[in-house]
């Protein structure tokens, strides 16, 4: 039984963290931009565990979609995993200064950076949808069945 109610409110913290990391790149925020959009793709990823009434824990963007993958068997294609990849190796350097070199977060992170983070999680959005939609239509099909 799908958790519709659960997944919602993970899907709509998603597009929530995606609008944000948007307005901050417009803003030239880029570093808390590309943030957000990690935070977004992770929502969306946390979104399908907590509709299946798993455990949504955890940080680590591979982790998690490999976690999507295994309970529906549903894999994400290469420009997702490569996506999610990116965000990812930015999950802290976006956030705090030793997690870099020298500098700050704000120095090393630019509009590039961002455009690709965000697209990046728009990409993990548009994954979970489809993900969300083929369980939707399996569970459907289910009690159609029954």
């Amino acid at each position: 039984m799908l958790d519709k109610a659960e997944h919602a409110r993970w899907r709509a913290t998603a597009e929530e963290q995606l609008r944000v990391a948007r307005l901050l790149s417009r803003e030239d925020v880029h570093a808390s931009a590309v943030f957000h959009a990690e935070q977004a793709a992770q929502c969306a990823l946390k979104a399908i565990l907590h509709g299946l009434g798993k455990a949504g824990r955890g940080h680590g963007l591979i982790d998690l979609s490999e976690r999507v993958s295994a309970a529906t068997g549903l894999d994400p294609d290469q420009q997702t995993i490569e996506g999610l990849q990116l965000l990812a190796q930015s999950y802290m350097p976006s956030r705090y200064p030793d997690a870099l070199p020298s500098g700050t977060p704000a120095e090393h992170y630019s509009a590039t950076h961002a455009q690709a983070a965000i697209m990046a999680a728009d990409d993990a959005l548009v994954h979970a949808e489809r993900v969300w939609s083929r369980l939707n239509q399996a569970a459907g099909t289910e009690a159609a069945e029954q």
